[in-house]
Order: structure tokens, then C-alpha cells, then sequence
């Protein structure tokens, strides 16, 4: 979520028909975890596509792409091979509340003004003289 406005527009979910390590996003896809999660998050666009004989993945697609390589977008490839239907809805839920990039180190602790105000700054020896 960047400044209250949730960034993952779109999820693309490959999966196979009758593979074993599909068994999990079947369930998740099909039997309503899918639906229940779609209607508490009308804002992502879901797509499901079949592969046959591969190993089940999703794609996601944020608003704001902060993962570049020589200026193209990279989308997160998120493997979802042998995992539970809750394990799925975890993934889901876990790039729905990302904003789509690398976390950033805050570099920049103290703010600096440019100039001193006219009262001064606040100590904690101007507080306690305040409260006598």
C-alpha cells in the first residue's frame, strides 16, 4: 500500500489440470477461497491459465513498478509448487499489502531546517522550567 491506495492491480496464476504439485492452487482456485478472497479485494484483476505438465506459479502486476532492469517492469514470479490452499491465499494476501518493490533503508534520520526559528528548540531543561 503506498499513501492509502493498494498498488497490485493484477495476478496471473498457471497452474496444470492434474499435476500433483497443482493439488493446492486447485483447491484454492475452485472451491471458494478464490471467490472469498476476490470479493474482499475488488481492486486485483484475477487470471487463471492452464499449463499441462508444469509446476504451478503466479505473476503479479503492480500500479507502480519499483523493480527495474534498463527501464522495463519487472513483474514478481512467485512459485506456488506443493503448497496448501492456505499456503496460496498467504501469497495472495502477502503482494496484496506489498507496493510492489524492494523495501528501502531510511538513510535520512534528522530532518534539517534550513534556519533556526525565532523561539529556539525544545529541550527537556526548557520543560521542566515550564512546569514550576
Amino acid at each position: 500500500m503506498q499513501n492509502g491506495v493498494r498498488q497490485l492491480a493484477e495476478i496471473m496464476v498457471y497452474y496444470a489440470p492434474k499435476s500433483g504439485s497443482s493439488v493446492g492452487v486447485r483447491d484454492f482456485l475452485f472451491n471458494g477461497p478464490l471467490a472469498r478472497w476476490m470479493v474482499a479485494n475488488p481492486h486485483v484483476n484475477v487470471k487463471t491459465y492452464v499449463r499441462g505438465s508444469k509446476h504451478p506459479f503466479m505473476i503479479c502486476k503492480h500500479q507502480k513498478n519499483f523493480l527495474q532492469r534498463k527501464g522495463e517492469r519487472i513483474e514478481w514470479s512467485i512459485p506456488l509448487r506443493n503448497k496448501s490452499a492456505k499456503e496460496v491465499e498467504s501469497h495472495f494476501d502477502h503482494v496484496n499489502n506489498n507496493s510492489g518493490g524492494k523495501a528501502k533503508k531510511i538513510t535520512q534520520r534528522h530532518i534539517a531546517q534550513p534556519k533556526e526559528t525565532i523561539q529556539g528548540f525544545w529541550t527537556p531543561e526548557f520543560q521542566s522550567q515550564l512546569s514550576k
